[in-house]
């Protein structure tokens, strides 16, 4: 069994999401990806972030894909979230492909026991964002070049952050996010 683990806020999730877990599916013969959101991201622990349940409500209710699932592995363990505990939770399930951005395989040497996250899975798939070459990233990696694997992927710069301004703006962002998603924010008020 090949599963893709996507980690990340997902707040909130939008369309490069699932866009990015499809690519990978095909991409790299995945059996499954587990959108994994986290409890609280260790870089982002000032970020003002909807409640975990909320993020949870959103990703279940705009996924359509059986290949995508939703884990809550991390939201249930109710603590800062690593990825090694997350990849060492799934590491008997079957073989392991950890699905980052660019930006965080640029500074993926500061993420808690980066080595170990290498050594337990079988790649690292980087899916690409402009601001993050793949020259520039490389530079970066000190250990297990051979295991990271670029996406060949249009460019999606679409970011949650802006999804919020927009929100809180008033300004469209029907199209940026599945339409569950976009319903329910609309009717609940969230990031208002």
């Amino acid at each position: 069994m090949k599963i893709g683990l996507f980690g990340g806020s997902f707040n909130p999730v939008h369309i490069a999401h699932y866009f990015i877990a499809e690519e990978t599916l095909n991409q790299f013969d995945l059996d499954e990806v587990l959108l994994i959101p986290a409890y609280k991201q260790p870089f982002k622990l000032k970020d003002k972030i909807l409640e975990s349940d909320k993020r949870l409500e959103l990703l279940k209710a705009s996924n359509s894909n059986e290949a995508i699932k939703i884990s809550d592995y991390e939201i249930k363990k109710g603590s800062i979230s690593y990825t090694y505990e997350t990849i060492n939770y799934y590491k008997s399930k079957g073989e392991l492909f950890l699905i980052i951005g660019a930006d965080s395989a640029y500074y993926f040497t500061e993420w808690k026991k980066y080595k170990q996250i290498i050594d337990n899975v079988n790649r690292i798939l980087v899916f690409p964002r402009v601001e993050y070459p793949r020259n520039k990233v490389l530079e970066k990696w000190d250990y297990g070049r051979n295991k990271i694997e670029f996406m060949d992927s249009i460019l999606m710069e679409i970011s949650s952050t802006e999804i919020r301004k927009r929100i809180r703006k008033g300004s469209p962002f029907r199209y940026l996010v599945p339409e569950e998603v976009y319903n329910i924010i609309k009717q609940k008020g969230y990031y208002k």
